[in-house]
């Protein structure tokens, strides 16, 4: 079930700080530091339906979408009830350049800005690993995550994701 929820006062994490809670649990001590910024609790997502295995928190006032997913049913965990928990942040989505939604306006990894160009992109971080040529996503493997970017147009960043790698 998708939340959308309004924060009226922000201290923006920086980019490490999102990457250190992927894959950690909500009320871990690494998104814990995620969540004091961004002044948001777990009873501020889990609202829905207790089975769901999959939370997304839409912070639409800050251009930013979490989605956080059952770990024992991501990790695949045996004896382990769907929506169990502990729900574990999966994916942290950054929105640029996209009409209907605010944009972004944190610290992105590796000094990455929405109005890179892919060549401005590539100097600051290298080049991609992998690029899917039909949805123009252009993707980097790191050790703990997975960063993708889209663009809508040569120096407009439409995404940035940084994603949790599955083992």
């Amino acid at each position: 079930m998708e939340r959308n929820y309004q924060v009226t006062q922000v201290a923006y994490p920086q980019a490490k700080e999102f990457v250190a809670a992927i894959a950690k649990p909500f009320d871990g001590k690494d998104f814990g530091v995620v969540a004091k910024a961004l002044g948001i609790s777990w009873a501020d997502i889990n609202g829905g339906d207790p089975e769901l295995q999959v939370h997304e928190m839409s912070l639409s006032s800050l251009g930013l979408q979490l989605t956080f997913e059952d770990e024992g049913v991501v990790l695949e965990k045996e004896y382990h009830d769907p929506g169990d928990g502990p729900f574990i942040l999966t994916i942290c989505t950054f929105w640029g350049c996209e009409e209907s939604l605010k944009t972004y306006e944190g610290p992105l990894w590796g000094g990455i800005v929405f109005d890179d160009s892919l060549e401005d992109v590539e100097k600051k971080i290298g080049k991609p690993t992998k690029i899917n040529k039909r949805d123009s996503i252009y993707f980097w493997e790191y050790g703990d995550f997975r960063l993708t970017i889209q663009w809508a147009e040569a120096k407009k960043i439409r995404v940035v994701a940084y994603w949790m790698k599955q083992s």
